[in-house]
């Protein structure tokens, strides 16, 4: 899978590697492979880094074609010293975290109001490949400290004051992928 190149550039990655008989697609729930150019917090990116699936550069397919097999991906693992410093994370280490863990949002139950960005549907994907499980209406309670309202200043004034302590911006969710830990804390809207 690809994330952040041109159609030509995804092209002719794609044709190398089916060359070495790789099968391609964009189900991100079953990928084994992201291939990027940095640090990106796309829906494909965040889904790849929350299930610890290999995120690697360019480097890996040139390395794949030349050795007319798959290599280890594990030399290849993307080096983006500038946007790990901006996230404050190290993504071998965010990766490896990923791949112990399980899914950094394993027993979280997560609500997602209609004007979040990313849009709810991406976040679907994104909570769901951390392992948390989607609620798809408002809980009625949030009091378990594992229930949360992913929400937005738009919608914050739909939901009832007893829910408000567990309301968080998207970037609860997205933060606390990128560094596989979860404040609760964090992000909080009221």
């Amino acid at each position: 899978m690809f994330t952040g190149f041109s159609d030509k550039d995804v092209s002719k990655y794609s044709k190398q590697l089916k060359t070495l008989g790789c099968q391609l697609g964009d189900d991100v729930s079953n990928c084994t492979f992201l291939v990027t150019d940095k640090i990106r917090r796309t829906r494909k990116f965040l889904c790849a880094l929350a299930r610890g699936v290999s995120i690697v550069g360019e480097s890996w397919i040139q390395a794949c074609v030349d050795a007319k097999c798959f290599v280890d991906a594990e030399s290849f693992i993307l080096n983006d010293q500038a946007s790990e410093e901006r996230f404050g994370v190290s993504l071998k280490q965010s990766i490896e975290s990923a791949r112990l863990n399980r899914g950094v949002l394993r027993g979280f139950r997560v609500h997602v109001t209609a004007s979040v960005l990313p849009v709810p549907a991406e976040m679907r994907d994104i909570i769901e490949c951390a392992g948390g499980s989607l609620l798809p209406r408002i809980p009625a309670s949030v009091e378990d400290g594992k229930t949360f309202i992913v929400t937005c200043e738009k919608d914050l004034k739909k939901i009832k004051k007893s829910l408000l302590p567990g309301c968080r911006s998207a970037e609860f969710v997205l933060a606390s992928i990128m560094a596989q830990e979860i404040d609760p804390d964090d992000h909080k809207l009221a």
